[in-house]
Formats: structure tokens, sequence, C-alpha cells
């Protein structure tokens, strides 16, 4: 059987993309994300707590959102990967050091934010917001939902689609 090795978040950027160059002619675009978990304790009192998530890619092909400048600290991305461990000899103590990071193989900006403004939930679609269900547009008729049952994903249209 193979292993799987495939994350999958969405949260805001907390710093500018950082680039640096690396062997071959390469460049490879840093990143750092907080991820969001809201949650209720056994009281009931609601509790949130926030992940740091250190992120790189190699730019080029559809990487080219962050490159060409359209990401920035605040906004909001969704990213795909996978978890990669790094491992070195500190050289003042000279103790081995272990960091979690990922590899993103694509990240896409979730709602335009300019660049002198925060990422506040009036800006961002419905679809960005956590904890609220996305608005219908006025002129338009909500999308069926799809509902997964043992496998198999149905719309309400009728056609139905293995998963």
């Amino acid at each position: 059987m193979n292993d799987l090795n495939k994350v999958l978040l969405s949260g805001n950027l907390v710093r500018d993309p950082e680039f640096r160059d690396v062997a071959g002619g390469l460049q490879v675009c840093g990143l750092r994300i907080a991820v969001n978990r809201r949650y209720a304790d056994r009281q009931g009192a609601k509790k949130e707590e926030v992940s740091f998530i250190d992120v790189e890619y190699f730019v080029g092909g559809s990487d080219e959102a962050a490159h060409s400048g359209h990401l920035h600290k605040g906004m909001p991305v969704f990213i795909e990967g996978r978890l990669k461990l790094d491992q070195w000899d500190d050289k003042q103590s000279g103790q081995r050091r272990f960091k979690v990071k990922v590899v993103g193989e694509r990240v896409l900006p979730l709602a335009f934010v300019p660049r002198d403004r925060e990422a506040s939930p009036e800006l961002l679609p419905a679809t960005a917001r956590p904890g609220e269900p996305p608005a219908p547009a006025a002129d338009s008729a909500p999308a069926p939902r799809p509902a997964v049952t043992a496998g198999r994903v149905e719309t309400f249209s009728g056609r139905r689609r293995v998963a």
C-alpha cells in the first residue's frame, strides 16, 4: 500500500512572501500562515486556537500569484501540499533540531485584499469567512449542495458521481 502525504490548509498570511534563490536558477517562496481552529470546550465555552505554519514552494508555472506580488500579509490563502521534516545540528548547542513544514504544490489566494488594508470580514467572500454559510447572490438561485453518502457524491440535480 502506498503512503499518503497530503495537506490542505486555509488561513491568512502572517507576513509578505519571502523569496530566495537556490541552486539551478530556481526560486523558493517562503510563507507563514495562521490557521484558526474554533471549538467549544466541555463547559460549552467558545475557544479558539491558532497554529502558525511555515510553507515553502518552488516558484514557477501556476505559482505566479506570489511571484508577481498578488500575495501579501493579511490575505486569505488556500494551500495544497505535503509535509516535510527538516533536520539540522544547532551550531551553538550542538543539539539535533527538527522542524515540520509544508512544501506547497499549489497556493491560491481566496480573496483580494488591498495591500494598504487589513483582511477584514467585510472584504472577504462568504466562503472565506469561517463559521458562516455562504450568502446566495440576490439575482441568482443557490447552487445545489452535494450530499455525501457511502463513498458517493449526489447533487440535488440528480446526477451521481463516484468518489
